[in-house]
């Protein structure tokens, strides 16, 4: 139940990485304890996705852009046209 409590913990906090590390270790755990192929399958989709998302969050943050950044960008881009 902890780790319930952790991602809970997360989306009170805002802080998309950590609830997504969060969320990637309760899947991954959950993998470990199945025994079943078709949860497996499914679950390992998500965790595809979940692993996707993280990497793409950590590949703006070493470029330097933060959230705030690409709604700036966003902004910039509606005002031009």
């Amino acid at each position: 139940m902890a780790e319930v409590k952790k991602i809970l913990d997360t989306l009170e906090k805002h802080d998309e990485m950590e609830t997504l590390k969060a969320l990637q270790n309760k899947i991954a755990a959950t993998i470990d304890k199945s025994s079943s192929g078709r949860d497996i399958a499914a679950l390992s989709k998500q965790l595809r996705e979940v692993t996707e998302r993280i990497s793409e969050l950590e590949e703006k943050e070493s470029n330097g852009n933060t959230v705030i950044d690409e709604i700036r960008k966003k902004h910039a881009t509606m005002r031009v046209r």
